[in-house]
């Protein structure tokens, strides 16, 4: 063995020793029996989560053992041998090997590393069943940001801090997620004797003016967060030397935009203010956040039900947790966008048809390519190797048998496509001139749309029923969306075939009396008389709407009238005094 091979091995049993010492748990594992698969997602997991993993020689790990002064690990080293670890995460190489464990049998948990240590395989699958240091990190910071216990005692913490407040004088703004905590608020405030002023978001005009006057001393006033928006609040005398208006959220919100709105009530345009939020466990930003585990860890702490607890990090974490949700939410938003401009492909070539024949357009071209590529796609394959080819034809096209099986039996492709789209050409004409150019030509525009109509609709039913059972294709690591588009076209396609077909075939047999009957009556189609029905009753409602409006406003039009009457007059005596002015004027 060269000096250089040698100088290599001991700087690889160097480097291995170093990630030993470095390393807060070592796992070690046996990997012979996994899939290439397995063996890719396991390493995906592991990346994941922050954790190495490496397959070394059990020679180069004794070694390194050896010259990282660790004992206990040399009887580990037997067979296919790989180690997991991690610098940082103490827990997270054990929870995800044994997770991964579970779904993937040949996977055997060997020993271990923990702290310097070495340790069992039980000691390893012990390890992975505690909390991580995250888990227990966002359990510990989830007890400091909750300042009660549930619902019911942040609800009376919030109505003891405005009775506080309305001592002092200072006017208290309450902004609540629903009417619902509102009204339990004002119980509390009912037993107090202290008036307030009560916004259930149903009357805006009304709501607006209250919120004008919430800064007034003493004012308390309980709204929805979306109550009185767009409304300055005015600080009334005196407010500014007691502190300014006091903003107190029953609740922090899945959003971050509604908080911060909610804070910019207060201290507005340098006028000073002060905002608190008030948390529980169970209000519904806690409750997605494992709520009901910071509990019992409050009861393991003996921590008061009813006892307010502050931290730094408190609004942090929060944002945080607001974070993940909207980050949620916008993913949720950014999908059903994806989804939605699927079938917005389909409509837009539906529609783009539709408008055309709605405007009165020739859609001769596009019914002889209907035609003549059914066809050519009936003819592709010779009667010899089609036995269904007469039946088929036949079934399109009404044409004369023996035509369709000399067709057939012609084994020159070119010239049996070439003879097919002939014949299909012809039989337009023939149709054509049989009811009458433009006769022809309005009921190829009645049929297409009827057909197409009908056939929308019910791709618009399939795409639905599609869409809600697509999700079931990732149990299978396939993305459903990618499915979706794949499935929507196949369904898309089989619209535009049966379209063609259906238009043939109506066409092709339609006789003189039937065109000039579909010619005299109306044929509005299913998709027409929704969209005239759903004009007819927007048209109602505005009319109702404008009556509704007249009767509101009927005393206002009525001291408005008041108003002008006496504007005529002032103009009146206006003009004879100028009049009588300019005689003066004259004289001299």
């Amino acid at each position: 063995m060269t000096k250089a091979i040698l100088l290599k091995k001991q700087e690889e049993v160097s480097k291995v020793a170093e990630e030993l010492k470095s390393a807060a748990s070592v796992v070690v594992v046996d990997y012979l029996g996994l899939t290439v698969e397995q063996v890719t997602n396991l390493r995906k997991e592991l990346r994941d989560n922050g954790v190495q993993m490496k397959v070394v020689k059990n020679t180069i790990l004794r070694r390194a053992a050896a010259q990282a002064e660790i004992e206990g690990l040399d009887a580990h080293f037997v067979g296919p041998t790989a180690i997991v670890f991690s610098e940082s995460e103490v827990v997270a190489p054990a929870k995800v090997i044994a997770e991964f464990a579970k779904k993937a049998e040949k996977l055997e948990i060997k020993g271990g590393l923990i702290e310097g240590k070495a340790a069992s395989a039980e000691d390893v699958k012990a390890l992975a069943a505690l909390p991580d240091r995250d888990g227990l990190l966002s359990m510990l910071l989830s007890v400091l940001q909750a300042p009660v216990r549930n619902t019911a005692l942040a609800i009376k913490a919030v109505a003891e801090a405005i009775k506080e407040y309305h001592a002092q004088g200072r006017p208290v703004l309450v902004g609540s997620g629903s009417i619902e905590k509102n009204e339990q608020i004002a119980k509390y405030l009912d037993q107090e004797g202290i008036k307030y002023n009560l916004l259930n978001a149903k009357n805006n005009e009304h709501e607006a003016a209250i919120i004008a006057r919430a800064g007034e001393k003493g004012a308390i006033t309980l709204a929805t967060n979306i109550a009185g928006r767009g409304t300055d609040i005015k600080l009334g005398k005196g407010v500014k030397e007691l502190g300014g208006l006091v903003v107190i959220g029953s609740e922090r919100h899945e959003s971050r935009r509604i908080d911060n709105q909610f804070r910019g009530r207060g201290g507005r345009q340098g006028d000073p203010g002060e905002t608190q939020f008030y948390v529980s466990t169970e209000d519904d930003l806690m409750r997605i956040f494992q709520g009901e585990r910071i509990a019992m860890l409050m009861d393991r702490l003996g921590v008061p039900e009813d006892m307010p607890i502050q931290h730094k990090s408190v609004s942090k974490t929060l944002e945080n947790a607001q974070k993940r949700v909207e980050g949620f939410n916008f993913d949720t938003r950014k999908n059903v966008v994806q989804y939605d401009n699927v079938i917005n492909r389909h409509r837009k070539v539906v529609y783009t048809m539709r408008r055309k024949i709605l405007e009165g357009e020739d859609i001769t071209a596009e019914i002889k390519a209907l035609f003549i590529s059914k066809a050519a796609e009936l003819a592709e394959v010779p009667s010899k190797n089609n036995e269904k080819f007469v039946s088929d034809f036949i079934e399109i096209f009404p044409i004369d048998e023996e035509k369709i099986e000399a067709l057939g039996r012609i084994s020159n492709d070119k010239k049996r496509m070439k003879l097919a789209k002939h014949i299909a050409e012809e039989l337009y004409r023939d149709k054509e001139n049989e009811i009458g150019k433009e006769a022809f030509q309005k009921v190829e525009r009645e049929v297409y749309m009827q057909i197409l109509d009908t056939l929308w609709m019910n791709h618009l039913e399939n795409m639905n029923f599609l869409r809600e059972g697509i999700h079931w294709r990732s149990v299978g690591q396939r993305d459903p969306l990618v499915e979706y588009r794949a499935e929507s076209q196949k369904l898309f396609d089989g619209l535009q075939n049966t379209l063609r077909d259906e238009t043939i075939r109506i066409l092709t047999r339609i006789t003189p009396n039937d065109a000039a009957v579909r010619q005299e009556e109306d044929h509005d189609t299913e998709l027409t008389r929704l969209a005239e029905n759903s004009v007819e009753k927007g048209v109602n409602e505005i009319q109702s709407g404008e009556k509704n409006r007249d009767e509101d406003f009927s005393k206002a039009k009525k001291a408005s009238s008041k108003n002008s009457e006496n504007a005529k007059k002032n103009n009146a005596r206006k003009a004879k005094k100028a009049q009588r002015q300019n005689k003066k004027k004259g004289r001299k």
